[in-house]
């Protein structure tokens, strides 16, 4: 009979943060820890970050491992495999969920390695079956099939990736108090080989378009060779990924990479604008869960208008200039209060 309980969910956190891939992992997590009667925690690594208690307890987390030392107050994987990979084998989880993104599949891959159990990577579903044992969807062959793939009885803990955007955030309504712990871990500077110097600015153009909060997403009304650069310039202005239809990657203005639909990108951004875009439901079925949808487009019929928050029925060629100067106005003058002030 196993000792291994809890899932865990490793937290990713950026600028004091709580990345969403978090709040949708939890969700999973504690669904998870429901059926097999046992806990949902969250870890938490970093240095005198204010832990979001609040946050936690409203998305039901139980308890709150935070992991603090200025050793881990910068991203490196040896640092946080190294102190998580104690505290595993410390209190023994029986399911650890972490991110699909950059750092978080490195972060499992490492710690699955080193540990030599087992990892399903970039999942889309978790699932407890009749037996007691962890299932996990993946997409394959880019999305187009899903496979069930699942753990030996006998592997503890289990670790999975989450891809973000997947689930989607559980509201904010559950009520308790979420206990923490404070962890000390025992590392030194020569546990770590890769020193931080600095970070650079993604551009916002090139992100995963899972992790992007802002989409601007072309189709087949945008992409003749004399209107595709206002895409471009309208991404630019708004500091959103670029995006297209099925039309548009046909016409060779976005890859396979930032194609929308069932056949491309599942996303769920705070802002989706679609331009040009008619609306087919190979499309829609891959932004439908955009928080808030802007549409331009010049045919009344187009059926993304019934998903529109802002809708807005016109020629490409004389809204977007304008919207786009005007939003350089705003930034100019936003950039100039903040000098004034400074």
């Amino acid at each position: 009979m196993t000792k291994a309980k809890d899932v865990w969910v490793v937290a990713e956190h950026s600028a004091d943060k709580i990345e969403d891939v978090t709040l949708e992992m939890i969700g999973e997590g504690r669904r998870l820890a429901q059926k097999l009667d046992q806990q949902t925690c969250v870890v938490l690594i970093g240095y005198q970050k204010p832990p979001p208690l609040q946050l936690l307890s409203s998305h039901g987390v139980d308890r709150l491992y935070l992991v603090d030392d200025p050793l881990l107050a910068d991203y490196t994987t040896d640092a946080y495999a190294s102190v998580l990979i104690s505290l595993i084998k410390q209190q023994l989880p029986s399911i650890i969920l972490f991110g699909a993104t950059a750092n978080g599949s490195v972060l499992a891959s490492t710690i699955s390695a080193r540990m030599q159990i087992g990892l399903l990577s970039g999942c889309t579903a978790l699932n407890i079956n009749d037996a007691g044992i962890l299932e996990a969807t993946r997409p394959l062959y880019e999305d187009k099939i899903y496979s069930t793939a699942v753990f030996q009885a006998s592997t503890f803990p289990r670790i999975a990736t989450i891809k973000p955007g997947a689930i989607g955030v559980g509201k904010a309504e559950l009520s308790g108090q979420t206990q923490v712990e404070e962890v000390h871990p025992h590392i030194t500077a020569e546990d770590i080989r890769t020193k931080v110097i600095g970070y650079t600015q993604a551009d916002p153009r090139t992100l995963d378009l899972a992790e992007a909060d802002i989409i601007v997403a072309g189709g087949h009304g945008a992409s003749t060779m004399s209107n595709w650069h206002l895409v471009e310039e309208l991404a630019d202005a708004l500091g959103g990924a670029i995006a297209g239809s099925r039309m548009a990657m046909d016409d060779g203005w976005v890859t396979r990479e930032q194609l929308i639909g069932q056949s491309g990108k599942t996303v769920k951004p705070a802002l989706y604008v679609a331009l040009g875009i008619s609306g087919a439901s190979q499309h829609t079925e891959g932004m439908k869960e955009s928080e808030r949808v802007i549409v331009i487009n010049k045919e009344r019929g187009a059926a993304v208008f019934k998903l529109a928050n802002l809708s807005i029925l016109a020629d490409l060629t004389e809204v977007l200039p304008a919207l786009i100067a005007k939003l350089g106005e705003l930034r100019r003058s936003a950039t100039d209060s903040e000098n004034d002030s400074s």
